[in-house]
């Protein structure tokens, strides 16, 4: 398997990320303190740590995958997806990723989530995905239950994001559960 093999749901595109074209709207994404408040809350504070971000997510560097998210007609930045946390021994990964905020509330995140998911189940055989989460942050918890991922936990101030300590909630998805759900999944229409 090619490291960072491109895969499409109807709108989106998953490519490997590239140094000439995504320091701009890699700084935006990472960058904007709204986007940033549910995702570490370091901000970046320049261009070249956005080419950095973008040269580390471009050498494979186990145990993490990371896709840049742009729209298939047009080749538009929205994010970033992918996989960190890789346990190839135990055949489980941690899932995440950030939208532009012009593009939230479009249905993006659940079209790429269900594609990201059926990636990680069907071509990294993956036997368990986990998310975890802000308990602050709704709209990720709403994406998430659009797929049977089940609550595992409350892990109190187990996160140090910047100079405090955060909560998270942790969510599973094992291939078992997947495997009866993803017959249900319909890319013919805009989710």
């Amino acid at each position: 398997m090619s490291l960072y093999p491109e895969f499409t749901t109807p709108r989106l595109k998953f490519r490997q990320f590239n140094i000439n074209d995504d320091i701009e709207p890699v700084y935006q994404l990472f960058s904007d303190p709204e986007t940033m408040r549910f995702d570490g809350g370091e901000l970046m504070a320049s261009r070249d740590e956005a080419r950095d971000l973008i040269q580390a997510f471009s050498s494979f560097q186990a145990p993490a995958v990371r896709w840049a998210v742009v729209l298939r007609e047009n080749n538009q930045f929205l994010g970033s997806c992918g996989y960190h946390h890789i346990d190839h021994y135990n055949q489980k990964a941690e899932l995440g990723g950030e939208l532009i905020r012009q593009y939230w509330r479009l249905g993006f995140a659940r079209e790429g989530l269900f594609e990201l998911l059926r990636f990680g189940f069907e071509r990294m055989n993956f036997n368990r995905i986990e998310a975890w989460i802000s308990p602050e942050n709704r709209a990720a918890i709403r994406t998430i239950k659009c797929v049977p991922f089940q609550e595992e936990g409350y892990l109190r101030q187990c996160q140090r994001w910047g100079n405090h300590f955060v909560d998270m909630k942790i969510y599973s998805l094992i291939r078992r559960d997947w495997d009866m759900f993803h017959e249900q999944i319909k890319f013919s229409e805009p989710l």
